[in-house]
């Protein structure tokens, strides 16, 4: 178990497997670990366990949240703007079991890591770069008026109940096999990451009301009334992890009985400089299901026809 020291990555749904990671400092860990608690109870699942002393929260369901380019910079700069205000390392402590170790790996070895059975698209006659990032446990504590200064800063009227302080919340994020292809489909060069895990899980000790957290964080001044429109429009709240969609389109539909987010995106398009768009980077598509309690996504320069052909090869 180590300290307030660990390895900070991307935060896609399924998390990416960068082939270089940086070290994160503990003012950051704490901070992102912080982040994961709140920014999960607004957005994230919610199942209570049979026990009457703890939540857990994991995903079940998944749906899109659409939102403009502007509506990323307005949550963005209103992030930066509150945390630049408060000492970061001052919202509580943490401990860490395991290290965010990230491997190059023989599916076979992959598969003896993972309790489920890791699956491929088919037809594909290129070979994919397995990497695996190992699991990890993250205890920490919240202090409460040190969090609730934050959220002044964010300019919130409403605050964290002090019943919170001291509270140990664990959050456990799964180990995450990453297939990352280089391939020609169809005449073209394209290049996707397949990518699956266990659900993540977030403990909530007793006496945590989610329901009034996940408030406090959704009437943030700095998020933007279609956002927070969507938000409170799902339905079934306590099961559905959202999938943002920055500027582009998303659908659903249903393959062998299981319910398939699709999403594309002009993310790497420069609209003022389109010449310094990488080739076959100018749309970014994705898949996103559950499984049975495996996440499965597919992510990457894709069309939708070849994405959605791979999910139905990958869905039994």
């Amino acid at each position: 178990m180590s300290d307030e020291n660990g390895k900070n990555g991307d935060g896609d749904l399924i998390p990416p497997v960068p082939r270089h990671r940086k070290i994160g400092s503990p003012v950051v860990i704490v901070m992102g670990v912080a982040a994961v608690v709140l920014v999960s109870l607004a957005f994230g699942p919610v199942r209570s366990a049979a026990s009457d002393f703890l939540r857990v929260l994991r995903i079940q369901e998944v749906q899109s949240l659409s939102l403009t380019a502007e509506e990323m910079q307005q949550i963005s700069e209103g992030l930066s703007a509150g945390a630049s205000n408060v000492d970061l390392a001052s919202l509580g402590g943490i401990e860490i079991e395991g290290d965010a170790n990230v491997q190059e790996l023989s599916l076979a070895d992959a598969a003896g890591l993972v309790d489920f059975e890791i699956r491929l698209p088919g037809g594909l006659e290129s070979t994919p770069t397995i990497l695996v990032k190992q699991a990890q446990t993250f205890h920490f504590r919240l202090d409460a008026a040190a969090v609730n200064e934050l959220l002044g800063a964010y300019g919130s009227d409403r605050l964290l109940p002090t019943a919170i302080d001291g509270k140990e919340f664990t959050f456990e994020s799964p180990t995450v096999v990453s297939a990352e292809y280089d391939a020609v489909v169809n005449g073209s060069k394209v290049s996707f990451s397949v990518m699956q895990a266990r659900s993540p899980e977030l403990v909530v000790p007793a006496g945590v009301d989610v329901d009034e957290l996940r408030d406090i964080l959704v009437s943030l001044p700095f998020i933007p009334p279609n956002v927070r429109d969507q938000l409170m429009a799902v339905d079934d709240w306590q099961n559905t992890f959202l999938v943002p969609v920055p500027g582009g389109e998303s659908s659903e539909r249903t393959i062998a009985g299981t319910k398939v987010v699709i999403t594309s995106e002009s993310v790497f398009m420069d609209p003022d400089s389109p010449e310094t768009t990488p080739p076959g980077l100018d749309a970014f598509s994705s898949a996103v299901w559950n499984d049975g309690g495996i996440i499965r996504g597919i992510q990457g320069s894709l069309d939708e026809s070849t994405l959605v052909s791979f999910a139905e090869s990958m869905i039994r």
